[in-house]
């Protein structure tokens, strides 16, 4: 395989989206569920 093809492959996989995981725990305890909601529309802030 020709560098160039290597480099544009790891190049383009590092571009893509990464959806974002977070925990519930995580945003409990930082108070984010105070203007977030995970199962309904929150009027608020955010």
């Amino acid at each position: 395989m020709h560098p160039s093809t290597v480099i544009a492959a790891v190049a383009l996989a590092a571009a893509l989206p990464v959806t974002a995981l977070a925990s519930q725990e995580l945003a409990t305890s930082k108070n984010c569920m105070a203007c977030h909601s995970v199962d309904k529309k929150l009027v608020g802030p955010a």
